[in-house]
């Protein structure tokens, strides 16, 4: 039978008398710690799946600050998936006119969440007005907020990953012209034929 490498015979033959033994080469194991922000539960129950008040104040203010949905659960000690559902109740009930816990919380949530675009967009406002404020965040955070308001469309064709449409010199001077063209009849100056005599 093969030995493993680094034992001496004692550690191996020796009767387990409550101790811990030594691990690997003879080094007693290391204690993990927790981030220095974790604090382990008071009860060891499982997830929460009541909602109350508290709760309410606590997701809502998660929201505010950009937290996902799973933090958000986190921090009230539930799942994304209870909260999903707390939310999807309360869709149902803003729907059928009825006041409920779920109801507050949907609407504390939407508010929370509008909080936060708001502050994105001041942030987004104040790095194109001081150019040594870098932008990137700010944007990349509210495209994922609103990807529909917030990122680019895709160009229809081919763009080769460069994210402009390819198309011939002549094509893009009759793309220039019609451009013109259009801000022209929408400014005109003076407000009559255009400046035209």
């Amino acid at each position: 039978m093969a030995r493993p490498r680094g034992y001496s015979e004692d550690a191996l033959t020796r009767e387990d008398d409550g101790e811990k033994k030594p691990r690997g080469r003879g080094r007693p194991p290391k204690e993990k710690k927790p981030t220095p922000a974790y604090r382990p539960p008071k009860t060891a129950r499982g997830p929460a799946t009541t909602l109350t008040p508290e709760m309410i104040s606590t997701i809502a203010r998660d929201v505010g600050r950009g937290a996902s949905r799973a933090a958000a659960a986190a921090s009230v000690r539930t799942t994304e998936d209870c909260l999903n559902q707390w939310l999807q109740r309360g869709r149902r009930d803003v729907a059928e006119g009825k006041e409920s816990l779920y109801a507050e919380l949907l609407l504390e949530c939407a508010s929370a969440a509008r909080e936060y675009e708001l502050h994105l967009l001041e942030l987004g406002d104040a790095a194109a007005q001081d150019k040594t404020l870098n932008v990137r965040w700010v944007t990349w955070r509210l495209g994922f907020l609103r990807p529909q308001e917030f990122t680019a469309r895709a160009l229809e064709g081919p763009t080769n990953g460069t994210g402009f449409a390819l198309m011939s010199p002549e094509e893009a001077v009759q793309s220039v012209q019609t451009l013109m063209e259009e801000f022209l009849a929408r400014n005109k100056p003076g407000g009559g034929d255009g400046g035209n005599g």
